[in-house]
């Protein structure tokens, strides 16, 4: 075969952001209720004008920051691509910065592959690698 081939070449599920997706849309309704609980305080009490304005823009600040981290996360995930080949494992992430890792298979010591029963139908799987410090800790 020839030493080019990759046998498989994968990307971790999107799976793994549904506690970020879920801690969003929990924050919602919050910062729907926030805004309109500042509101009614704003417009019961003496406030200057410029204070009224920088708290009544807390909550859709809050969920820029919120929005962002989720599509941070997003791309975090799906910048990762994971690839075996006959001689050696490859894995390459980062978003603005690429970094390549090269670990080669006789140097693999095992490996763990975790996943729920909703990831088997997909193929995608949380898998981490162990590998020995030295080549001739193998037989």
């Amino acid at each position: 075969m020839n030493e080019t081939t990759s046998y498989i070449t994968c990307m971790p599920s999107q799976l793994l952001n549904l506690g970020v997706v879920l801690r969003v849309l929990i924050l919602i309704p919050v910062l729907l209720l926030l805004d309109e609980m500042l509101r009614e305080s704003l417009a019961a009490r003496f406030v200057p004008e410029q204070m009224a304005k920088l708290l009544l823009s807390f909550p859709a600040l809050l969920g820029a920051i919120a929005g962002t981290c989720l599509l941070y996360q997003v791309l975090r995930v799906r910048s990762i691509r994971y690839e075996i080949t006959p001689g050696e494992l490859k894995i390459y992430s980062g978003i603005l910065s690429r970094k390549h890792e090269y670990i080669e298979l006789f140097r693999v010591k095992g490996a763990h592959v975790k996943g729920a029963i909703v990831n088997i139908p997909l193929a995608r799987y949380l898998a981490s690698v162990r590998k020995a410090s030295h080549p001739s800790a193998y037989p």
